[in-house]
């Protein structure tokens, strides 16, 4: 699977969501995220994020609520991410293993 992180550069911790809002506006028939035969193009992709992320909060996700994700690569797990992310629940950091 592979997904155009480009506008991850740089990114604050708040700027992350942003980014990817702006590129979905700037860039709308541009693939951003691949996944075998599966493409899915930035306003494709903004739009499902939009759709989950009002599902979320109609369900009761909450600023304070806690979201654990167990899920594989794929493209629902992408789309989560981002809806989460457009909620402000979640903040994207690095996983270091114990050694």
């Amino acid at each position: 699977m592979t997904i155009d992180l480009d506008f991850l550069k740089e990114p604050t911790r708040f700027e992350t969501f942003r980014s990817f809002a702006e590129q979905c506006r700037l860039r709308p028939r541009d693939t951003a995220l691949v996944f075998g035969e599966f493409r899915q193009s930035y306003a494709e992709l903004g739009e499902r994020v939009e759709r989950l992320a009002g599902a979320l909060s109609r369900r009761g996700l909450g600023a304070e609520s806690r979201v654990l994700l167990v899920v594989t690569n794929s493209p629902e797990m992408i789309w989560l991410l981002l809806a989460l992310l457009n909620a402000g629940h979640l903040a994207l950091g690095r996983i270091r293993s114990k050694r």
